[in-house]
């Protein structure tokens, strides 16, 4: 009998206890620490946030979510403070000067009327806005600052869903690293603030998608609400009803191939003559007319970069299911593989 290497044992899991609680009062210190900074200077502390939170092996969603929530506030105010300084009129100023015209709307039913005449396709981005007009008629400011940051947190959300708890999750520090790149590499601050809607819009049909995919209940509710916001969301709804559909699976390369006879064609032209047939001097109308001139449209080498990337992860996902099928390999996640493929390859 030797008691020796017990005890050594029972020591050593109590010193691993103690280190672990030790750490975990040090990162709860450390978080409220930035967080004080963070409230009076927000950008110097969303640095010293994101240092933490990089730092904290702890595994803890409320936490993370607090935290990519924070993030996304900051870029909210970071839009808050910003002005239209260019020659041509912006998203933000366009919407400033709604945001005034709303404040001096005195009855809800002459609201109504405004938003038919104005924006009846997107009532929830108006209801909003006309909420905060009440609350603070002299502030034109504080819509952007929600919109932004909805538009920040549902696609931070949505990716730190998708990466934590879809298919075969990946450790958690490179999860919070890659949220770090999304929010500063790959969402562009500068194309959020200038189509407000749209993006808030896109953003919640992503989460949206990602909850379906994760079968968890409640997401077709977000995908009404992403269309209530900017009906543009709409192309997208095929994606999130027919990702999983046998029929669609059935047809891939007819819509591959119907897909590249659609790209030959100005897509505007086509609804502009519907519109005029059915909706005869609405402003949708009028919008389509306008987008059909591609003469003055410009697409930079972000947009090449990024579509360019996008083909890569599409062709990449694909030869993995080609592959797992031709060799006959049974793969675990090959079901969720395939669903996130078809959700790239439709939209």
């Amino acid at each position: 009998f030797k008691p020796m290497p017990c005890i050594k044992r029972g020591y050593l899991l109590e010193t691993l206890n103690n280190s672990t609680l030790k750490r975990q009062h040090l990162n709860k210190v450390l978080y409220l620490m930035a967080g004080v900074l963070w409230f009076f200077i927000p950008v110097i502390g969303l640095f010293i946030i994101t240092g933490v939170w990089l730092n904290d092996r702890e595994s803890s969603p409320k936490r993370d979510h607090v935290v990519i929530f924070l993030l996304s506030l900051t870029f909210g105010l970071l839009a808050y403070t910003g002005q239209s300084i260019g020659v041509d009129e912006t998203d933000i100023a366009r919407y400033q000067f709604l945001y005034l015209v709303m404040a001096d709307i005195q009855t809800v039913s002459a609201f109504f009327i405004y938003m038919a005449l104005d924006g009846g396709s997107n009532p929830i981005f108006y209801t909003i806005n006309f909420i905060f007009t009440r609350i603070f008629p002299d502030n034109a400011q504080v819509h952007i600052l929600f919109w932004i940051t909805v538009t920040y947190f549902f696609t931070l959300k949505g990716a730190y869903m998708a990466l934590t708890r879809l298919g075969k999750p990946i450790p958690l520090a490179y999860t919070k690293l890659l949220i770090l790149i999304f929010l500063i590499g790959i969402i562009p601050f500068f194309t959020v603030t200038e189509i407000i809607k749209q993006c808030s819009s896109i953003a919640i049909l992503f989460y949206a998608v990602i909850k379906k995919l994760l079968g968890e209940k409640g997401s077709l509710w977000y995908l009404i609400i992403s269309l209530l916001v900017h009906t543009s969301s709409i192309m997208f709804v095929p994606v999130y009803f027919f990702y999983s559909n046998k029929h669609v699976k059935k047809y891939f390369y007819f819509i591959i191939l119907g897909s590249l006879v659609f790209a030959f064609f100005n897509f505007n032209i086509i609804l502009s003559f519907i519109l005029g047939l059915v909706l005869p001097g609405s402003t949708l109308l009028g919008r389509a007319e306008e987008y059909q001139n591609i003469d003055v449209w410009s697409i930079s080498f972000r947009h090449y970069a990024t579509y360019f990337v996008y083909i890569i992860c599409v062709w990449a996902l694909f030869f993995e299911a080609w592959i797992t099928r031709k060799r006959k390999i049974k793969v675990e996640y090959a079901q969720e593989r395939w669903q996130i493929f078809m959700v790239l390859f439709l939209t």
